[in-house]
């Protein structure tokens, strides 16, 4: 069960919105913002993954799994952002002023 953390790269976000909603959706919020309607949702989290992994003040990390080391199968089971040290009040978008400064979120999927 090798796993891997690298950068986020556009052809994950299809993997990475389902973590997030693996990890959020059943939860009293989630259910009613995230997975009541997944289209927008889906929208929602391709424009702003696209955006964060354009952003030069914000680090969007994954984990990987991959049947074994030789594999091509890899699968997004986790992900990580984060606002770099340094951005503005004005560069930190407001998810993440509501958890922890310079902190989003890590989430994580059973496999």
């Amino acid at each position: 069960m090798p796993l891997q953390l690298r950068h986020a790269v556009p052809e994950d976000i299809p993997e990475m919105r389902q973590v997030y909603y693996s990890a959020f959706g059943d939860t009293f919020i989630g259910s009613r913002v995230f997975t009541s309607d997944i289209d927008a949702s889906n929208r929602f989290f391709q424009k702003a993954f696209t955006d964060d992994i354009a952003d030069p003040l914000c680090e969007l990390l994954v984990v990987t799994h991959k049947s074994s080391p030789d594999s091509k199968d890899e699968k997004v089971v986790s992900l990580a952002k984060w606002a770099l040290p340094g951005a503005t009040e004005g560069q930190i978008d407001i998810c993440a002023k509501i958890h922890i400064k310079g902190f989003f979120f890590i989430t994580c999927t059973l496999m």
